[in-house]
């Protein structure tokens, strides 16, 4: 769809939508108005991708990303080393004085680029996997794992930027071992050209992540049955990508809504015909529901690191449940060791309450792989 073809006014129900075919409607939601608040309700507000109040950014929204189409124009390059049940996040190095001897870290976009406001310029913070593993102070075995689910700020700053600076070149130089595309929205409180631009921008950093050899697992935000569908196909014509990504952090907190997302993500499994593995942002609540739903789970938080710098120690008691009681340091005293302990025991926790949950064989035959840890020098 380009610009001289696409339609000015916003329809009045998804029945007459123009935009419904790759929208795939509201689920029986937007029989009545739709979805743009100009149509029987109020203006829209003054950033929504609607072509009637707001046409010049509607189509150049549109032209920007190539309109709505949801299919990938090369293969993606998938993730295919084996993940373990646990990684953990780290939000900086703040009170740390040597290199923590983990096997895994996750880290945002934010940790490995800057934005140089002299320059107007999106920075790597580092040249090569040796400089990055320095700093951000993990040993030199350590797979730097990249989570892009994040604020929408940092995003919308990768995003930016990306194409003019190669900003997937220079992931492939630092030698991560793998990247989830970013959770770009889907609001519901806008049209739904917006959540098609964000589900666009989700595939296309895929694409370009591909293009530079940047092992990669898509983020699957999803609002309605057809969001899943669209995911659904995809999956199915790139039978490679056998690893996806889902954050549990803001509205699927949630716990009703977060255990409908763990049966649509069970659902997609069954659409798609093979096993998914999931890496769950911030889901620890949800493991042993959500080890009865899909076949491999991959936790990733920043819990042990957030209760590190509250001084806090993670203890395990006689069922093998976690508690955290406090641990003062003195002044000045590094928090790694802290640190490397909280990720073991919490690391065992996630293990253990995933082994325990699943029915006998894994939900569809597949186990946990262990968390694995390195032992220092």
């Amino acid at each position: 769809m380009n610009a001289s073809i696409a339609p000015r006014r916003p329809a009045t129900s998804c029945e007459f939508c123009p935009y419904v075919l790759p929208c795939g409607g509201l689920d029986g939601n937007g029989d009545l108005f739709g979805c743009f608040h100009c149509v029987g309700r109020s203006p829209c507000p003054p950033d929504a991708a609607c072509p009637s109040c707001n046409w010049e950014a509607f189509v150049e929204m549109g032209e920007e990303i190539g309109w709505f189409d949801f299919d990938p124009k090369t293969p993606l390059t998938p993730f295919t080393t084996g993940l373990p049940s646990y990684i953990p996040k780290q939000l900086h190095t703040s009170n740390r004085s040597r290199r923590a001897a983990l096997g895994w870290v996750a880290v945002s976009l934010g940790s490995l680029f800057k934005l140089d406001r002299s320059r107007r310029d999106y920075l790597p913070r580092y040249q090569s996997l040796k400089s990055a593993r320095s700093g951000l102070r993990v040993d030199s075995r350590t797979q730097i794992f990249v989570c892009s689910a994040t604020h929408d700020a940092e995003i919308e700053l990768f995003w930016e930027y990306h194409r003019k600076n190669d900003t997937s070149g220079r992931l492939r130089e630092m030698g991560v071992v793998g990247a989830t595309t970013p959770n770009y929205s889907y609001f519901t409180d806008s049209p739904r050209p917006a959540a098609l631009r964000n589900r666009k921008r989700i595939l296309l950093t895929a694409e370009r992540f591909g293009e530079a050899q940047v092992p990669t697992i898509l983020h699957l935000n999803a609002h309605t049955d057809a969001d899943w569908r669209g995911w659904a196909e995809i999956l199915k014509h790139q039978p490679q990508m056998a690893v996806v990504a889902k954050e549990f952090q803001t509205g699927n907190k949630d716990v009703e809504r977060g255990r409908h997302a763990w049966d649509c993500l069970s659902e997609l499994e069954q659409q798609v015909g093979r096993s998914l593995h999931v890496v769950a942002i911030g889901a620890a609540q949800f493991l042993p529901y959500a080890a009865t739903r899909v076949s491999g789970i991959t936790l990733v938080d920043s819990a042990p690191f957030m209760k590190t710098m509250m001084r806090q120690l993670c203890v395990t008691d006689r069922t093998g449940d976690i508690s955290w009681i406090q641990h003062p340091t003195d002044l000045g005293d590094s928090l790694d060791g802290l640190l490397e302990s909280n990720v073991r025991s919490y690391a065992r926790w996630v293990e253990r309450t995933l082994l325990l949950a699943r029915p006998v064989g894994g939900a569809n035959g597949q186990l946990p792989l262990p968390f694995e840890w390195l032992r220092a020098g």
